[in-house]
């Protein structure tokens, strides 16, 4: 069909069929758009919009039990004390216990020699060379002992060597590392 024919068609229509098809076609510009457009996108947003809502108090919810439960481990967690520092002149002391201890689990000390000591901020840095003749037994309370009663006497490693001439005892060499207040 060309223009020509459209136009010719368009005179024969009575004035009542020009109406209808004007509101037709002004009716499909308006609404067509309206519903294949605005409304499942306004249908998508509006339930955005409460999955949103459902989030926001999904979150507020989970921050109030966090919040309680942070709350109660708290007031159940036990209250440490602060570690001090033991001061420079006691390490004669510290040796002393750590070899009283010792020698009441039954270890023998080959010797003690400290390897580095580096003055950091507030503190001194010793790292130290423990050679112990002992069982793994001993070994292992002496360790225990240590970490419970020097908090500030870290073990960096642990080597225990044994043979068959001195099996179940043997030697360990532990290399820790220890602070102390400067004078």
């Amino acid at each position: 069909m060309d223009i020509k024919t459209i136009k010719a068609r368009l005179e024969k229509l009575s004035g009542r069929e020009k109406v209808i098809g004007i509101m037709t076609v002004v009716a499909l510009i308006v609404i067509a758009p309206y519903v294949l457009l605005y409304s499942p996108s306004e249908k998508a947003l509006r339930m955005e919009k409460q999955r949103l809502s459902d989030l926001q108090n999904e979150a507020a919810a989970l921050e109030t039990s966090l919040t309680e439960q942070s709350r109660q481990v708290a007031a159940a967690a036990p209250r440490l004390k602060p570690v001090m520092l033991p001061k420079a002149d006691d390490l004669h002391g510290i040796f002393r216990s750590i070899s009283t201890r010792a020698t009441e689990l039954g270890v023998d000390f080959i010797s003690i020699a400290p390897e580095a000591v580096s003055e950091k901020e507030g503190f001194i840095e010793m790292r130290l060379k423990l050679e112990l003749r002992l069982k793994y037994k001993q070994l292992y309370d002496f360790v225990a002992y240590l970490s419970a009663k020097h908090r500030l006497f870290l073990i960096e490693s642990l080597r225990f060597e044994t043979n068959d001439a001195v099996y179940p005892s043997g030697v360990a060499i532990i290399k820790a590392v220890t602070y102390l207040e400067k004078k």
